[in-house]
């Protein structure tokens, strides 16, 4: 909890002036670390540090430390909470960003065995497409007896509703001002598939798979990423696709 009090107390700190770059299009490795602490029976901690390496040139991209839990208020129902703090490359330096989130879960839905999670998350300094993000996850595990390790393959898919980021300027044909508006719409899909192992009695270990997709739905008007500047010379808040192979390991620690 120590460390939770240190990092949202930086908060305030960031430099609120920057603006978050997207990643690297391409193929991405992620390896984490962390440990999972239940405190009781309703109340779960939850520690882990993130490593995202490009690849071609290799390098890191940015390494991220998270600190969060959930809380257990019905027989299915789980509020959320956390904060993250990441080291993201701006060249040749990385700079500091911050992450605040909350949200509820609900592990099953009319008796159905889906994981069902709605977030928002909120960024400091501000990303250049949102200040805020809505995220709705839809996951499924798979029990499985023949797998080694009492392997349970996984499907997780996400979708991201960006809210506040930096205004564009939208332009008709002949070179009117249409808008001056934050993209707000659900830009993002996120497709995560995998299996959960238990090597040893504490441990689990996930190998996934994750392809990330950016759009614009057409739903609402003037809210277009991937959009030509006014003399066409470059594009705005291009599409931001990769896909990602990753290995975590997660430590579980009971105190109760």
């Amino acid at each position: 909890m120590k460390r939770l009090i240190f990092f949202s107390a930086l908060v305030p700190f960031s430099l609120l002036k920057l603006q978050g770059q997207d990643l690297p299009s391409g193929f991405k490795n992620w390896f984490s670390v962390g440990t999972e602490i239940r405190v009781n029976k309703k109340l779960t901690l939850d520690l882990s540090q993130l490593y995202c390496m490009n690849t071609g040139p290799n390098g890191l991209q940015f390494s991220q430390l998270s600190v969060g839990g959930e809380y257990k208020l019905h027989k299915n129902t789980y509020l959320l909470g956390g904060v993250e703090q990441f080291h993201f490359r701006t060249g040749s330096s990385f700079d500091l960003y911050h992450k605040l989130y909350t949200g509820i879960m609900f592990r099953k839905v009319f008796g159905l065995p889906l994981k069902n999670t709605l977030e928002v998350e909120w960024f400091l300094p501000q990303q250049k497409k949102h200040r805020i993000r809505g995220v709705y996850t839809l996951s499924y595990s798979l029990k499985n007896k023949f797998m080694p390790w009492k392997g349970k393959p996984f499907a997780k898919g996400q979708l991201y509703y960006y809210y506040a980021g930096a205004p564009l300027t939208y332009y008709g044909s002949d070179g009117e001002v249409l808008a001056y508006q934050a993209p707000n719409d659900f830009h993002r899909f996120r497709f995560t598939g995998g299996v959960v192992f238990k090597p040893l009695k504490k441990w689990n270990m996930t190998l996934y798979y994750a392809w990330n997709k950016e759009f614009n739905t057409g739903l609402t008007e003037n809210r277009d990423l991937n959009i030509p500047s006014k003399n066409g010379t470059k594009i705005k808040y291009a599409f931001n696709n990769y896909s990602v192979l990753g290995l975590s390991f997660t430590y579980q620690l009971k105190l109760d």
